[in-house]
């Protein structure tokens, strides 16, 4: 069941020793199967990527935008079904995140400064609304980031939006949350129950007890990332982290501030953790840092990939990021990390039957099955 499979905390993945075909760390549904070699490694049996594709149709002069998805089987990437179309116009047209639960996964965009979420049903992609099979609220703003917590066994989604957040229970509607001190931006959230939920807002960082939502102002509060509930990792200039008591910090990638602004943190364990971001002195490139357990190391991704600003890392020797290729084509790049060096998996080449010729994709967000592997 959904609550089995993220109630039990197992260790980390890649540990010394560790065969996964011989003494599985997690029940089959995480979506986990076996490196070759000797011991097993457990690595990631599916993922999703989420992208926009910017294309000038037949009979147009402008480009019109399409929201594009990508699916890895454990061994390649190939086009999954996209989400919407949208013609030219002057607003913006964009997804921000893909996030899978068990079997469920969920993409929000933003579209014309309206937040909107879907949902794959197993044949298209549907959008959550009132109502609908996926409960959804009414949005009216931005939305910037989702995740789900467990709730006493059940499942909570939580979405936060400019000046906004909901709580959608999987057993009833959605309600908008309050008692927030403060002003929902940007961000994204952390943690695994609704008695222990964190989410970042650029300057200042919001805690859930369950009960009250507390708020600290802090700097960097961009990109958060929790290995545990006293193990947490946050950043945007520089990084700081949450020991159970207080932040502390500022840590710097290899000893010198980031090249640039972080926008997601993630990892597998204590010692194995990544920041990703914009890289101020790569006209745009992208940028990565990898943490020990001891310091932060820079990591060199893989030539041409800009725009990097989600993880999705489920063991030691697995890990995925993703972005467009610079210069712009129809491929984009995924980069995929095999726990010592970076390189590029490119998915098919992206298309529309109605195209005047290739446009460009740019890859925005990744996600999968395989349960995050936590801190004994």
């Amino acid at each position: 069941s959904t609550s089995d499979a993220n109630d039990a905390a197992p260790p980390p993945c890649g540990e010394a020793g560790e065969d996964c075909c011989v003494a599985p760390l997690a029940a089959c549904d995480d979506g986990l199967t076996c490196s070759t070699g000797s011991p097993h490694k457990c690595m990631i049996s599916e993922a999703w990527a989420v992208g926009s594709y910017s294309v000038v149709m037949q009979g147009q002069s402008y480009p019109s935008t399409v929201l594009v998805t990508a699916h890895y089987d454990g061994t390649a990437w190939t086009l999954g079904k996209s989400i919407k179309t949208f013609g030219f116009d002057f607003n913006s047209y964009y997804p921000v995140d893909i996030y899978e639960n068990g079997n469920q996964v969920r993409v929000i965009t933003n579209e014309a400064d309206v937040g909107h979420e879907y949902w794959w049903n197993t044949v298209s992609w549907a959008e959550c609304t009132p109502g609908n099979s996926c409960q959804g609220p009414t949005q009216t703003a931005n939305v910037w980031a989702i995740t789900s917590t467990i709730n006493n066994g059940s499942v909570d989604y939580w979405l936060a939006g400019t000046g906004v957040m909901y709580r959608c229970p999987s057993t009833s509607t959605c309600t908008k949350v309050t008692g927030i001190s403060g002003s929902i931006g940007t961000g994204k959230f952390a943690g695994q129950t609704s008695q222990d939920l964190w989410y970042s807002s650029v300057d200042h960082v919001y805690h859930f007890d369950g009960t009250t939502w507390t708020s600290t102002s802090i700097a960097d509060a961009e990109g958060i990332y929790d290995v545990s509930s006293t193990d947490i990792w946050m950043g945007y200039q520089q990084l700081r982290h949450w020991n159970g008591t207080s932040w502390t910090g500022p840590y710097q990638i290899g000893g010198s501030q980031t090249p640039g602004l972080i926008w997601s943190i993630g990892g597998s364990a204590t010692d194995d953790v990544f920041a990703v971001g914009y890289d101020q002195n790569n006209n745009g490139g992208s940028f990565a840092g990898h943490w020990d357990g001891t310091n932060w190391k820079r990591t060199t991704l893989p030539t041409g990939l800009a725009g990097a600003q989600k993880w999705y890392a489920p063991s030691r020797i697995e890990a995925f990021t993703v972005g467009g290729a610079s210069p712009n084509d129809n491929k984009g790049i995924i980069a995929h990390w095999n726990g010592t060096t970076w390189s590029a998996m490119t998915p098919s080449t992206v298309s529309d039957p109605n195209e005047s010729g290739p446009g460009g994709v740019s890859w925005n967000a990744v996600t999968g099955r395989a349960r995050p592997r936590r801190a004994p």
